[in-house]
């Protein structure tokens, strides 16, 4: 495994990434998993992803041809009384210049996104970059603003009484931000942390404008088709990245034959023998993934030569269409297995 030094207080990777690079890294005491996103690698593009009813993120990336995503902004589930039985946002969603929201002013949400040339923005109404609405070419509204321009948004909320026990209380957190040249776009999922604690440590990883985006029992985070994290909960929305070149369906229609061959031969055997062998093929399909992602990982130390994480850059288009796969599969075999034991 490589090693670099992380220099914080600088662009979210001093070094050169591709549009789909994974980063654990832990800043002031909270843990990070994030992707980072190059709007100039030709490689990938980020998609808003849309639904009408309630899906996950699985299903959302799918739509876009991708292979990674989080969930977007918040919705009133279906299971809540006062959504009387049916899933529905009034937040934000501007896709491929079709703009979905529900009111024309934003409120105290803010809109990240992106114009035609993919350089993200960030806009609220009367605002923050008032006269910019009609530049969003794809985007989501959440509520609270984190960063614009560089400047912490919790004062403001805090003036207008806005700034709730939610936004105090140690809680996983799940944002989006760009840099402060508009190069990178950074989703992710942290560990509890208050917005207080967040961000400092957001800035210090190099965020500049910066979104809150739906987290709790709608979590949902998915990296080269494998869940990272799944609540339960259904979504209606995600940010998802594209890998070009890959094509997802003929990718699912490879596991549909291998999973046609495996699932007889494990029905034929009794049901120790059968989880014994489906635990085979899942423990083969994890060291598989640990070896593409040993070979393209980097180590990462702070300033002070202290190990504070490691980030994976996957390059090769073969490389990914196999992770991809295995990620898949394993998911299918994990469906499959549960389904045999219940």
């Amino acid at each position: 495994m490589k090693k670099t030094i992380l220099g914080l207080c600088v662009l979210i990777f001093p070094f050169s990434v591709s549009a789909n690079t994974f980063q654990n890294i832990v800043v002031n005491g909270i843990t990070f998993n994030n992707v980072v996103y190059d709007i100039n690698d030709d490689d990938y593009k980020i998609h808003v992803a849309i639904s009408d009813s309630e899906t996950n993120i699985d299903d959302l990336a799918k739509q876009q041809n991708a292979i990674t995503g989080i969930n977007g902004i918040f919705f009133c589930p279906k299971d809540y009384t006062v959504c009387n039985g049916k899933s529905s946002t009034i937040n934000e969603r501007i896709v491929n210049g079709v703009d979905y929201s529900f009111y024309p002013d934003s409120g105290e949400r803010g809109i990240f996104g992106w114009d035609k040339d993919g350089v993200p923005l960030l806009h609220q109404t009367n605002r923050i970059n008032a006269d910019s609405r009609a530049d969003i070419f794809e985007g989501m509204g959440n509520f609270p603003i984190l960063f614009a321009n560089g400047i912490s948004q919790l004062e403001h909320y805090h003036d207008v009484g806005l700034y709730d026990n939610k936004m105090k209380s140690a809680m996983k957190r799940h944002y989006i931000c760009s840099n402060k040249d508009k190069t990178q776009i950074t989703f992710g999922s942290t560990s509890a942390a208050s917005l207080n604690d967040l961000t400092p440590a957001l800035y210090e990883l190099g965020c500049w404008d910066a979104i809150n985006l739906d987290a709790g029992n709608s979590s949902q985070f998915l990296y080269n088709g494998r869940r990272l994290e799944y609540s339960g909960r259904n979504i209606l929305d995600g940010f998802v990245v594209e890998r070009v070149g890959l094509n997802v369906s003929n990718e699912e229609m490879k596991i549909d034959k291998i999973m046609k061959i495996l699932a007889p031969a494990f029905k034929k055997a009794s049901l120790s023998n059968a989880n014994i062998r489906i635990d085979a093929v899942l423990g083969a399909i994890k060291t598989a993934r640990s070896k593409i992602y040993e070979e393209n990982s980097i180590d990462t130390y702070d300033n002070n030569g202290n190990n504070i994480g490691y980030t994976i850059d996957i390059k090769s288009l073969k490389t990914h269409t196999r992770v991809y796969l295995l990620n898949r599969l394993e998911r299918e075999l994990q469906i499959f297995q549960k389904d045999l034991n219940s």
